[in-house]
């Protein structure tokens, strides 16, 4: 065997393996990208009802850099805003679902934090530590100043704190920018 067939056939099978995996997941992919959308939608309604049980529909604001949604009752009536807003917190980003009447009072929260340390970390997504916020109206939360943090978990209270208190510029920007309807 010659040189150049020593290197060309080790080469040749190892993009051929490339190839059929890459296809392999391509398939995969094709397969389950619609069911991942649609749990990720079922989620994201679930956690908009929960922070907002007052509104029977949710329609998407239109505005640069906010995520959210208002919410209306059965005759249309505006009865509140829902802002996600994701923050760097120990081990990854900490996401809110921030529910605020029309006023900006705080009436639910949401937290998913699957990447924060087990048995510490997590305790911010706890009724516990989320109540704190609740009935508040517009106002700049700070970890040690008028929020306590969970014990052991500094960083993720503070991402918490973040991401209320960029829901609350985003009500500001939405309802004093007249974004929302």
């Amino acid at each position: 065997m010659t040189n150049a067939k020593k290197l060309i056939t080790p080469a040749l099978v190892l993009f051929l393996i490339c190839l059929a995996v890459s296809a392999l997941l391509a398939g995969v992919n094709a397969i389950t990208k619609d069911k991942i959308a649609a749990m990720e939608a079922e989620a994201l309604e679930k956690s908009t009802r929960q922070v907002l049980p007052l509104a029977s529909t949710f329609t998407a604001i239109e505005a640069e850099g906010v995520l959210g949604f208002v919410g209306k009752n059965g005759e249309g009536a505006v009865v509140g805003y829902v802002f996600i807003n994701a923050a760097k917190g120990y081990g990854g980003d900490v996401t809110a679902v921030v529910g605020l009447d029309t006023e900006g009072a705080i009436v639910g929260i949401s937290v998913d934090a699957p990447d924060e340390t087990p048995g510490l970390g997590v305790n911010v997504e706890k009724d516990s530590f989320l109540s704190q916020f609740l009935g508040k109206p517009e106002g700049d939360f700070a970890v040690k100043e008028n929020v306590t943090a969970q014990t052991g978990a500094t960083y993720s209270s503070k991402a918490v704190a973040v991401a209320v208190n960029m829901a609350l510029a985003q009500f500001k920007q939405v309802t004093e920018g007249g974004s929302a309807s």
